[in-house]
């Protein structure tokens, strides 16, 4: 049992170091890309972006290193009481230690990515603009440019038309948030990676938020926490191994996205009042919310030990027939 517990408390701690480490990895290349002007020197290692990138990424691999240990506890199983505690201790600890300390670091955090911007472009590219194709041939240390513009919407009232300029001053506001147009042409993710950091962003910001009100605020938020938590009861759904875990992952996107849609005002108009008018008699702004994630954890627990009396029962019986 002591080994099983172990190797419980090893994966889960596991998925958090590497995973932080690879999505802060990404996020300080992401970051690095939005300072790379074409033709000037890139630097791949930034120790400001990769910091920020781990206090960013780690609530996200918590959720994931919680989600990954039910997989795992789905095609392992073993003493069902003693994966539920140290899966419970885990979830606790992670959520009523760890996370906090993190919102604290990043709130306090003085690293913004848009300080880092270049607004300075170079020479020698060719670049499109709304209003035609930009040749700089010199650019000064100021952002003043000499060079020529080629008329391909007809600007200048004549499309087509070459126009040398001299002493211009440069503009790359259509880059945002990337220094170089070139550059967000050429790497800036389609929507299918922009929308899930959509939704953690927005998540990520209501914690910061509901962190800095304080802990009643907080409670409030990490009631998702809880209902996130509580996912651990779909794993008895069915006999098929396969069909618990893609239902344990079902279970946690629906839990994410329901309260991304509150904090977004998604829900009707009508039950955010509603929300806003029982926090005028409670310390905190979202009530509605928490109420939703409670009942949402409380009835899946549920479920879990009846599902859960019904599979060891079901079990028995096949062996006793054996």
């Amino acid at each position: 049992m002591m080994k099983k517990t172990l190797s419980l408390i090893g994966i889960y701690f596991l998925v958090l170091i590497f995973g932080t480490i690879l999505f802060a990895t990404i996020f300080m290349l992401g970051s690095d890309l939005t300072t790379v002007v074409s033709g000037q020197n890139i630097t791949f290692f930034s120790v400001p972006f990769f910091i920020t990138g781990v206090q960013m990424a780690f609530p996200l691999v918590s959720i994931f290193a919680g989600l990954l240990l039910i997989l795992y506890l789905i095609r392992h199983p073993g003493n069902q009481i003693l994966s539920l505690i140290t899966y419970a201790a885990l979830g606790i600890l992670t959520w009523g230690l760890f996370i906090p300390i993190d919102l604290s670091a990043l709130e306090t955090s003085e690293v913004s990515i848009k300080d880092y911007r270049k607004k300075v472009t170079s020479p020698g590219v060719f670049r499109k603009e709304e209003s035609g194709v930009f040749f700089y041939t010199k650019v000064d240390d100021n952002g003043y440019a000499d060079g020529v513009f080629i008329d391909i919407n007809g600007f200048s009232s004549q499309e087509g038309n070459i126009v040398a300029f001299e002493n211009l001053k440069t503009n790359n506001d259509n880059a945002f948030p990337y220094s170089d147009i070139l550059i967000k042409e050429s790497i800036e993710p389609p929507e299918f990676v922009t929308y899930p950091l959509a939704v953690y962003n927005a998540l990520l910001t209501a914690a910061l938020n509901s962190f800095s009100k304080g802990i009643a605020e907080w409670l409030c938020f990490a009631t998702m926490a809880f209902a996130l938590l509580a996912v651990y009861s779909i794993q008895f759904l069915s006999s098929w191994k396969l069909t618990s875990a893609l239902s344990v992952i079902t279970g946690g996107a629906v839990i994410i996205f329901i309260n991304y849609f509150y904090y977004i005002d998604f829900f009707p108009k009508a039950l955010k009042d509603f929300s806003s008018y029982i926090s005028g008699f409670i310390p905190a702004t979202n009530p509605i919310i928490a109420f939703i994630n409670i009942v949402l954890g409380i009835l899946l627990i549920l479920y879990g030990i009846v599902m859960g009396i019904y599979r060891t029962n079901e079990k028995n019986m096949q062996e006793d027939s054996l």
